[in-house]
């Protein structure tokens, strides 16, 4: 991965990230979706696929926010222990966007992701197809996102 993508990112501390103050009245809803347990199987954890996933998927997120929309995380939105009825909270998040990224790299089982690509289609939000990639990837998806705006 090309390091500009990464460093392209705003000040982050906390779990927020700090931009300047949307234009935008009502900003698009985006949802970030890609693989999580792979990642907890031995030896996948800080992987160089992992680590690849995690610096697109940050850079994907912030690019994403600082273009004015609000992005929900499901690696982010639920902290300490991971249970399936939380799920829920993920397809809610779903249900309710604008626009499903996912992020899934190519050759990856993510059968959590395929349920909320389900969840998606079943309430008619658009999903787009964002895999690791480089900072065209990242302008295409900003002109996709111009969609919304």
């Amino acid at each position: 991965m090309e390091d500009h993508i990464v460093n392209m990112l705003a000040k982050e501390g906390n779990g927020a990230v700090e931009v300047d103050e949307s234009p935008k009245v009502c900003p698009p809803v985006v949802v970030l979706i890609g693989p999580i347990k792979i990642w907890w199987k031995e030896g996948m954890w800080d992987s160089p696929q992992h680590i690849e996933y995690t610096e697109w998927r940050d850079a994907v997120r912030v690019a994403l926010v600082k273009s004015g929309c609000a992005v929900y995380s499901p690696h982010r939105a639920i902290q300490g222990r991971w249970n399936e009825k939380l799920q829920a909270i993920n397809d809610m998040a779903v249900a309710q966007a604008d626009l499903v990224v996912v992020l899934t790299p190519p050759d990856i089982e993510a059968n959590g992701t395929a349920g909320e690509v389900a969840v998606a289609v079943k309430y008619q939000v658009e999903t787009y197809d964002c895999p690791p990639g480089d900072h065209n990837d990242i302008e295409a998806l900003l002109i996709k996102i111009d969609d919304f705006i």
